[in-house]
């Protein structure tokens, strides 16, 4: 019962999403890579490329902030992904705050493996992909992460 309850929530959500949506993008994604200097919380970091400071915003995440319950825990797992590393972030547009706004890439998609390892929720206001769901799902049917 249990398992048919969260199958009926989780398509709920691909619908109010549009999970699975086939619209295409009229912006052009671009690409910054560099060294990541400094991990500000679970989904914030600034990084330096061609000697230029970029804030970063993964997309598709949220996390809890670093003064809030497993803040902490969270931007660990972030620097453990990240910090002094190069990455390579794909992004088509800014936030209010002027942070690139975008996906994160090392050896992995660094955005999905916080959702999938239990250190980040999927940001619901503007993630359309599914496999971010499926993260999400995994993470929670495992009691992983936070």
């Amino acid at each position: 019962m249990y398992r048919k309850k969260l199958f009926i929530a989780v398509s709920i959500v691909f619908l109010v999403t549009g999970c699975g949506s086939t619209q295409e993008s009229d912006e052009t994604t671009q690409t910054l890579q560099g060294e990541v200097l400094w991990v500000a919380d679970g989904d914030t970091f600034t990084m330096e490329d061609h000697n230029t400071n970029y804030k970063i915003r993964l997309l598709c995440i949220d996390t809890p902030e670093s003064d809030q319950p497993y803040g902490d825990i969270a931007k660990e797992a972030l620097v453990q992904k990240v910090d002094g590393k190069i990455v390579e972030v794909d992004y088509t547009d800014y936030d209010f705050y002027d942070r690139v706004l975008g996906f994160v890439y090392t050896n992995e998609e660094v955005n999905l493996a916080m959702v999938r390892s239990g250190h980040a929720w999927v940001y619901r206001y503007d993630c359309t992909q599914c496999e971010y769901y499926d993260a999400e799902l995994y993470a929670r049917e495992n009691n992983l992460g936070i």
